[in-house]
Order: C-alpha cells, then structure tokens, then sequence
C-alpha cells in the first residue's frame, strides 16, 4: 500500500494549531483561579523612617531582667468551652500536677531544711523499718 506522507508544512501548521490551543487554555485555567491580590491599608504601606533611635535603646539598657527564680513558678490555663468534656478533664489533670509540683517541692524544702537527703523512703516506711 502506498501511502502518502502529508506535506511538511501541514504537519507544522497542526502541531502549532496544537500548541495554540494549549496554551490559550492553560492562560484561560490561570485567568480563573487566579487569586486577586490583596488590600493593603495605608498604615502598613507608610515609609519606614531609617534613622536610629538611641532614646529607645539607652531605656532597653535600663530595663529590669528577672531570671527563672524571681519569676517562679508561671500557671497557663487553657481556655476551653465549657460544653467539652474535656475541659473538667483537663482541669482535674492540671490540679493533680499542681498538687504534686507542691509535695515535690515541700519534700525538697524539708530535706534542705533537715539535712538530709531522699532515699526514697516514705516517713512511714522509715519509722516502720526502725521499728
């Protein structure tokens, strides 16, 4: 059979015909999802003044610094809704770890204050022992 190859300029013109049509509706799909671009007020678009104020930072220099143990010890209380059940959950997790931070620390203020150190021993079972 003596088929007949298509001229070469047909072949061009449908591949470019192809790549025209791709092309427009890759740019039409852009087009549309394209996102506008957004608001930006005023204040934040203000210039920037470049000058350096030393006012500012002689008073960073005369601030007052708290290290870890002037601050002590710092609570965070989650805030959710009541209508989770979470939330009492949460709560009673948060006084157990309270309650325990307290005896932890009171058992270390009595091994300061004694002399001694924790064995790991209860009051309980020492006099128990010593019996």
């Amino acid at each position: 059979m003596n088929k007949k190859e298509k001229p070469f300029l047909v072949q061009v013109a449908i591949l470019t015909a192809i790549t025209t049509l791709v092309w427009i509706g890759f740019s039409v799909y852009k087009a549309l999802t394209n996102e506008p671009e957004p608001t930006v007020s005023e204040e934040v678009l203000a210039v920037i003044q470049p000058t350096l104020e030393t006012d500012i930072l002689e008073n960073l220099e005369t601030r007052l610094y708290l290290n870890d143990e002037e601050i002590g010890d710092t609570v965070l209380i989650n805030n959710l809704s009541p209508a989770t059940d979470t939330n009492d959950d949460q709560i009673e997790e948060t006084e157990n770890e309270e309650n325990t931070d307290q005896e932890n620390q009171e058992s270390e203020e009595e091994t300061e204050q004694t002399g001694e150190e924790d064995s790991g021993i209860t009051e309980e079972e020492n006099i128990n022992i010593n019996e």
